[in-house]
Formats: structure tokens, sequence, C-alpha cells
């Protein structure tokens, strides 16, 4: 009985993580290799991906600055950018993360991109190696565990699908 109920409270997270540990330093490790594409296909949640792949569909409607935004992501045409699909705009984005312009071009006015670039900017921020767990907060199908380095506090929300742990947004952390 006392197994059960040890079982069946938020406390034995701290014990029984169902891999999250590991799948963190899995993360990590993907993050020091600069492997994001890898770190985005394998380790975000389904769900968070398909709001990013809305948010990606609505800048690419976007006919006014649509040649900037192609640019400013790397691609050489904006043809290339329209007929690109979700997954390579976030590819093209995460390169131009990794080896960004030599000049700083010039700002784009459209709110779905910045939102996009803010999201993917901040997305595996906390596997930086200055960034420490501070908390967490662990149950059966969801956790939050929070972050703490160079001055900042991220909290990061996890959900446990098909036997694995998926980075995803904030509706899968418990609400206080």
């Amino acid at each position: 009985m006392v197994i059960v109920l040890l079982l069946s409270i938020p406390a034995n997270a701290w014990f029984l993580d169902r891999g999250l540990e590991s799948t963190v330093n899995k993360m990590k490790t993907l993050f020091q290799q600069r492997k994001l594409m890898t770190l985005y296909d394998e380790h975000v949640d389904p769900e968070f991906k398909s709001d990013i792949h809305r948010l990606i569909i609505k800048m690419k409607k976007d006919t006014k600055n649509g040649h900037r935004i192609a640019r400013r992501i790397g691609f050489d045409h904006y043809r290339d950018f329209k007929k690109a699909d979700p997954h390579t705009v976030v590819s093209h984005f995460f390169d131009t993360m990794l080896h960004p312009p030599q000049k700083k071009p010039p700002g784009i006015d459209n709110e779905s991109y910045l939102r996009l670039a803010l999201a993917l900017s901040l997305l595996f921020s906390y596997l930086d190696e200055d960034m420490k767990i501070a908390d967490k907060r662990i149950d059966r199908k969801n956790a939050e565990v929070i972050y703490k380095g160079k001055g900042f506090t991220m909290a990061v929300c996890y959900v446990y699908r098909k036997g694995n742990w998926c980075q995803s947004d904030d509706r899968h952390c418990r609400k206080k």
C-alpha cells in the first residue's frame, strides 16, 4: 500500500523520472554538437511543432515582406521560400542562427516572423552550458523543469508520449 501511495504522488518524480534526465542529457549533447534540426525532429512535441508550422504558413502569406524574410532566413529566391515546407523553413532558421550574417539586416515588420524567430531562438536556449536545473516537477505525463543561469530563469515543459519525453509549450505544464 505504501508503494502505491508513493507512486501516485508527484514527489516520486525526483526518483522515478521515467528517463527525463537521460533525455535532457541527450538533448544537451545534440545542442553542444549544434544539431538543432535533430533536436527539433526528435525531441519537440508534435503539437508544439504544429503551432510552429501554423506560424510559418501565416508568415509566408506576407507578400509585402516575403522577399526580405526569404533572404533573412537563407533562401536564395523568394519562390523557394514560398514552395518550402515548414520543416525546411525551420531548418533555414536554425542554419541562420548557427551562421548569422556578417552585417545586421534591416528589421522585418511581420508579427508571425517575429514570434517564430523568438520561439525558435529560445526553444533550446536552456541547454546552454551555463544553464542549470533549479527545480523540477514531474508527474506521469508532464514535467516542468526550471533552469537558471546567466541571470535568466526559464521554465521548460515536457510531455511523455509513446515512451519518450518531448519538449512542449506550457499547455502541458501543471498550472498553479
